[in-house]
C-alpha cells in the first residue's frame, strides 16, 4: 500500500518537508531547510527560530523510528505553542506511525482549523486511507485542490485519489487520477508502480509491466518497485525475467543491508523451486 503524505512549513523558515508511508512497514523521510534572521546587523535567534530547530529534532527522532521520543518533544513544544499546526500536523504524523489513525485525523483537523494548507488535507486524506474510509479521503483531498489549485506537489493529491478509486475496484478512475499524478511529475514512481496494478486488474498485461518498469527505473535502488515487478512477472509465467530482475537489482551499489538481505531470499527461493512468491 503507496499513499502520501505530505508536511511543510507554511509562514516561516521551515520550507517542504517529504513524508512519505509506505505500509506495512513505516518509512519516514524527511529534509529540513532552516533559516536565520539579522537584527541591527547582529545575528539573533528568533522564536521560530528555536520552534524550527525544535521541529528539525521532531522529525531526526520520526527519521530514526523514534516516535515516542518525538511525541515527547512534540508534546513539550506544544505547551508553549499549542494551536501551532505544524506541531499539530507532527502530532497526526506521529499517530500515523504509532497506527493511531483516529487520533492522528483528530490532530489534523486541528491544524487546518489554524491553517487551512493543501498539505494537511494530505496528510488527513492518508490517515481515512488507512482506515479504509476513501470518500472521506477524496473529499479532503479534493478540498485541498480547492484552497490550494497550485500545490507544489499535486501529483500527491491526485495519487491519492487515484488510490481511492483502486482500492474500490474501480480501476478505470484510478487509472484517470494516475495519470494525472504523471502528466505533473513523469519520474513519480509510486504512481507508477500503482498504475500498473490497475492495469494488471483489467487484464491488460503489456501495459501493466511497462509501468512496472517505469517504476523500477525512476527508482532503481528502491526495493518496493523491484519486487513489484519481480512478482508481476511470476504471476504472468515470466520466471526467468523475474530472475533477471531481481539479479539486476542486487547489483545496484548502494542498497540498504535490510533491502539486500530481502532481495537475497526472493532470488534464493525463485532459483530453488521458481514458486510464485
Amino acid at each position: 500500500m503507496i499513499v502520501n503524505y505530505a508536511f511543510s512549513h507554511s509562514n516561516h523558515g521551515m520550507k517542504m518537508i517529504r513524508i512519505t508511508v509506505l505500509f506495512a512497514t513505516t518509512i519516514l523521510c524527511a529534509s529540513l531547510v532552516s533559516s536565520c534572521s539579522t537584527l541591527t546587523g547582529k545575528k539573533s535567534v528568533s522564536k521560530q527560530q528555536i520552534l524550527d530547530s525544535e521541529m528539525g529534532i521532531i522529525m531526526s527522532y520520526l527519521n530514526s523510528g523514534e516516535t515516542r521520543l518525538a511525541l515527547t518533544r512534540i508534546e513539550n513544544a506544544r505547551k508553549k505553542y499549542p494551536k501551532n499546526p505544524d506541531l499539530l500536523n507532527l502530532m497526526g504524523l506521529s499517530q500515523m506511525a504509532l497506527t493511531n489513525s483516529n487520533v492522528a485525523i483528530k490532530y489534523f483537523k486541528m491544524a487546518y482549523k489554524q491553517d487551512p494548507m493543501a498539505h494537511t488535507l494530505l496528510n488527513l486524506s492518508s490517515a481515512y486511507l488507512t482506515l479504509k474510509k476513501y470518500k472521506s479521503a477524496r473529499n479532503a483531498l479534493n478540498q485541498a485542490i480547492r484552497i490550494e489549485p497550485e500545490y507544489s506537489h499535486r501529483e500527491r493529491i491526485y495519487h491519492n485519489i487515484a488510490y481511492t478509486h483502486q482500492k474500490e475496484r474501480n480501476y478505470k478512475n484510478a487509472i484517470k487520477y494516475y495519470r494525472k499524478a504523471l502528466a505533473i511529475n513523469p519520474t513519480y514512481h509510486k504512481s507508477w508502480q500503482e498504475i500498473a496494478q490497475s492495469y494488471e486488474s483489467l487484464k491488460q498485461n503489456k501495459k501493466a509491466i511497462y509501468a512496472y518498469q517505469k517504476a523500477r527505473n525512476f527508482c532503481e535502488n528502491c526495493y518496493s518497485p523491484n519486487l513489484a515487478l519481480t512478482k508481476a512477472y511470476l504471476r504472468m509465467n515470466q520466471p526467468r525475467s523475474a530472475i533477471k530482475t531481481i539479479r539486476k537489482y542486487l547489483n545496484i551499489e548502494g542498497i540498504s543491508a535490510v533491502d539486500e538481505k530481502k532481495a537475497r531470499n526472493v532470488l534464493t527461493k525463485l532459483s530453488r523451486s521458481k514458486r510464485r512468491l
